[in-house]
């Protein structure tokens, strides 16, 4: 009788775990669908991935934005705000090149028009 109690609580456990994982499965399945559904969006309204790159070298721009993971596109926005100055910080941003002179020699100076964060 209480071999029959172990193995009914063993199945009992086994099937509950995988209803659960059933569950989180269809979450993440769920989130990563409306993920991508924003970005569509973003990238429609000509929004661009980057991502912030601090810097303390001397004579070097003090925050870059890499475009879409490319280390060539690599830009000195000259209006960052604060809340997004965090190395490796996951931005959208619209942004219009500038005429002017280089800040840096690494980076072509922008003007961020749109920013916001970005999940990940």
């Amino acid at each position: 009788m209480t071999f029959l109690k172990i193995t009914f609580g063993f199945l009992f456990l086994i099937a509950a775990s995988c209803n659960t994982t059933k569950n989180t499965t269809e979450e993440v399945s769920s989130k990563n669908t409306e993920e991508i559904k924003m970005s569509e969006k973003l990238i429609a309204e000509g929004f661009q991935e980057a991502i912030v790159i601090a810097s303390e070298v001397e004579n070097d721009c003090p925050y870059t934005l890499m475009v879409n993971n490319n280390k060539d596109m690599l830009y000195d926005p000259i209006n960052l705000e604060e809340e997004y100055k965090s190395n490796g910080e996951k931005v959208w941003v619209k942004y219009r090149p500038l005429r002017r002179q280089n800040r840096c020699t690494k980076a072509s100076p922008v003007e961020i028009t749109s920013i916001q964060k970005r999940e990940e």
